[in-house]
């Protein structure tokens, strides 16, 4: 297994991941699985800040891991 810097290009494959846990688990508060545009579109903003990491085995991205600000109001800067 490799741990690598997302890009925008893995989109679809985090989305894959994602969606499953949009459509068949209660895991997150979405009703529906976003496009991989969209999924491009929110790794683009992350990574313009913060870490995104992909796990990748045998080529295939297996896992995903990003960080995100705990608040972002400004009334919490």
């Amino acid at each position: 297994m490799d741990i690598r810097l997302a890009s925008v290009a893995d989109a679809p494959a985090v989305n894959a991941i994602y969606r499953h846990y949009v459509t068949d688990s209660s895991a997150s508060f979405e009703l529906n699985p976003p496009s991989d545009a969209d999924m491009a579109g929110r790794m683009a903003r992350v990574l313009a800040r913060l870490p995104w990491l992909v796990c990748e085995e045998a080529g295939d991205i297996v896992g995903y891991a990003y960080a995100g600000p705990h608040h972002e109001r400004a009334a919490y800067q």
